[in-house]
């Protein structure tokens, strides 16, 4: 439950920073597995989703118990799929352990409030900081988002195995790079604000860092990590993108706020231009409109746009769909965006035609491979 807190700039006030209880992230770490659970009073439930399931489970059979089963799903994270997975959980059960993607990751956390049990995860993908956070995000059967649940701590262990990482798709990869990178400029956009963060506190000043180390490590690495990833071999620029995508990120967000980048994302899933882009894809978008509602010179928005396109990510309605940009998706995406909760962390009041007019603004410029724009 968010704290009851108040401030102004020059009233100190209740400052409130969370983290998951274990990090560990490298080559093999899934042989940890087995330490990790055995911390808790009973036995482990695992949770995966069917894709995952089909190639994972040897493994985790090999390494941690040769009866191991993992408990699959497939489809939405709703309400009734929550309900309906926690009902397979047994009484005798010690801790929830979920395995996968940010779907995995999320139903995980579903079932362990549902049964008041911790919850560990192994993303299996860097594609969102889903892993880290207590949030977990509740859909309807269309792939609309409905609500933001939250556990009441984060979950007590993280699992990061690099060797597993490596082989996931690398659009997955540039999504949670997409994901991550918007963490800086809404955690700052939170401060210049003074709003309150995920947890209804005073930011720490040091959630600002973080987030901007993720920035500063995804501009210096993450184009290697992507060809790492392209050759199948791990090497050190891919750790330290897949920290910044998971780890630094999620602490980047939760405790220090989102802003108008994930706003974005409420307008583009009910939009042609957004159906079937993945989240750190909608994010990415959401970095260039915030930018251009920031008032940011043709320099800055050529430079990130030269980026988003060096990691496959779009900067543009255009450039995510291959579509023309009409006047109805305009009005559309900026109505349903305005629903978001996060406009309170961009110090800027944003109303419909305002938003309109950046999201018309950045359709009509033409960004070029030597870092300049054209409008």
């Amino acid at each position: 439950m968010p704290l009851a807190a108040t401030s102004t700039r020059d009233t100190p006030s209740l400052v409130r920073f969370v983290a998951p209880g274990d990090y560990l992230q490298g080559c093999g770490a899934l042989a940890h597995l087995p330490d990790l659970t055995r911390r808790h009073a009973g036995p482990a439930w695992y949770v995966s989703d069917v894709a995952v399931a089909s190639w994972l489970t040897p493994r985790l059979q090999a390494l941690v118990d040769s009866a191991l089963q993992l408990n699959t799903f497939d489809g939405e994270i709703t309400y009734a799929a929550i309900d309906a997975m926690a009902a397979r959980v047994p009484n005798d059960v010690g801790v929830i352990v979920g395995i996968g993607g940010g779907k995995a990751i999320d139903m995980a956390k579903g079932v362990a409030v549902a049964h008041g049990l911790p919850m560990i995860s192994v993303p299996t993908v860097a594609s969102n900081d889903a892993p880290t956070s207590r949030a977990y995000a509740i859909y309807d059967d269309q792939h609309r988002m409905v609500a933001v649940e939250r556990m009441p701590a984060n979950p007590v262990a993280v699992l990061v195995d690099i060797d597993v990482l490596i082989g996931a798709p690398v659009r997955m990869m540039s999504a949670g790079i997409g994901d991550a990178l918007a963490k800086w400029f809404e955690a700052d956009a939170a401060a210049q604000a003074d709003s309150r963060n995920m947890l209804g506190a005073t930011a720490p000043a040091l959630a600002r860092v973080i987030a901007r180390a993720a920035y500063d490590t995804l501009r210096q690495d993450a184009v290697a990590a992507l060809a790492a990833m392209r050759r199948g071999t791990p090497d050190a620029a891919f750790g330290q993108t897949v920290e910044a995508c998971l780890l630094m990120s999620g602490l980047g967000f939760e405790n220090g706020g989102l802003s108008v980048a994930h706003a974005m994302t409420r307008g583009l899933m009910r939009s042609r231009h957004g159906h079937g882009a993945l989240h750190g894809e909608h994010v990415a978008y959401g970095v260039m409109v915030q930018l251009v509602l920031e008032g940011r010179d043709d320099a800055t928005l050529a430079d990130m746009a030269s980026f988003l396109a060096a990691v496959g990510l779009p900067s543009s309605l255009r450039t995510m769909s291959g579509k023309t940009a009409m006047p109805q998706d305009f009005d559309d995406i900026a109505a349903a965006s305005l629903l978001a909760p996060h406009w309170g962390n961009f110090a800027r009041r944003v109303d419909g035609q305002c938003l309109v007019q950046a999201l018309r603004s950045l359709e009509s410029m033409t960004f070029h491979a030597s870092g300049s724009l054209d409008r």
